[in-house]
């Protein structure tokens, strides 16, 4: 089933003000051709999730019923990601890539960069976790008009600064 690129944009929304309100959770990602900008109606969702408690989110799997109603979900492993690859009622498909802070780490590993570098945009951080690697990686052309709002609710950014990130206001579940 086709999915707007408005849907997809709420969905994000939410998933970013979720993100936000974990504590462990230390930035958050769009990957692949929504970060490009060249997704279609059909094309999944790509997320990395950075987590000082990747087996929190892989062993109790509740915290993606809050997106949606589930119609199928699978676990994939690619070595330092374990996706949680996950098909809702509405059409969406969202591969949710959990992964610890040694993903982003430097130097980055060559899967890292080869994921980054097909198209990143950086949702939430709590500092410089993701975006400290989009000044090393090829140009991805300006941000579009439809991430702004997204960004600068949760980073302050002045330009070759460092982002400064809103406190969490909860746990949440």
């Amino acid at each position: 089933m086709p999915v707007s690129v408005d849907e997809v944009d709420r969905f994000l929304d939410r998933f970013a003000d979720w993100a936000h309100t974990q504590p462990d959770v230390m930035a958050v990602a769009l990957v692949g051709s929504h970060a490009r900008n060249t997704a279609t109606e059909t094309s999944d969702v790509d997320l990395v999730v950075i987590t000082r408690q990747p087996d929190r989110y892989l062993r109790n799997q509740g915290w993606i019923r809050r997106f949606g109603p589930i119609d199928q979900q699978r676990i994939e492993d690619y070595g330092k990601v374990t996706s949680i690859r996950v098909w809702y009622t509405d059409g969406r498909e969202v591969e949710y890539g959990i992964t610890g802070e040694s993903w982003a780490a430097l130097p980055l590993d060559e899967d890292t960069r080869r994921v980054l570098s097909d198209g990143m945009r950086v949702l939430f951080e709590r500092g410089p976790i993701l975006s400290r690697h989009q000044l090393d990686l090829p140009d991805q052309g300006v941000l579009p008009t439809r991430f702004r709002p997204r960004l600068a609710s949760r980073l302050s950014v002045t330009r070759r600064q460092t982002p400064v990130v809103d406190a969490p206001d909860g746990e949440g579940s």
